[in-house]
């Protein structure tokens, strides 16, 4: 405390800058056994991710329909049994694998999704420029007389 009753911090000034740091409360000079393991466990599931969707880039790229083999998307039946395998085998690697493959399965249907409608949109703003009917099924019309078998038939003589 100075003379005018605040408190003031002296910061040592040092060239060894990692010493200061080691001493802090934010450094910790030698980690426990519990966060190298957690730290390995992250660069686990990292390296997971990113090899399954290389390995569906793979695919998309190499395959005839991309990720559609006869119909069948692969990246979410890929995701839906790497979770059943998760739950099985009680398997985090798995179960980030499965994550991975829904990820990109959810990417892929969104962007076919976006595409589809944008395509909608387009094309009713363009026949609505040409002064073309729109696809959009409006009310059906309330029954007439005409429907009526009897009225018809005088029509027809008329």
């Amino acid at each position: 405390m100075n003379g005018n009753g605040r408190v003031t911090m002296i910061v040592p000034v040092t060239k060894d800058w990692t010493k200061l740091v080691k001493e802090s409360q934010f450094g910790n000079p030698s980690p426990s056994l519990d966060e190298k393991i957690k730290v390995l466990d992250v660069l686990l599931h990292s390296s997971i991710s990113t090899a399954t969707g290389a390995a569906l880039g793979l695919l998309d790229n190499e395959l005839k329909n991309g990720l559609d083999y006869h119909g069948v998307p692969i990246d979410g039946t890929m995701g839906a049994l790497s979770q059943v395998l998760a739950y099985l085998t009680n398997s985090s690697a798995a179960l980030s694998a499965g994550d991975s493959c829904f990820g990109v399965y959810g990417f892929r249907q969104s962007k076919k999704l976006i595409g589809a409608l944008r395509v909608r949109v387009a094309q009713a703003a363009q026949s609505k420029m040409h002064g073309e009917e729109s696809h959009v099924r409006e009310k059906e019309p309330p029954a007439t007389v005409d429907t009526d078998p009897i009225t018809s038939k005088y029509k027809d003589f008329g």
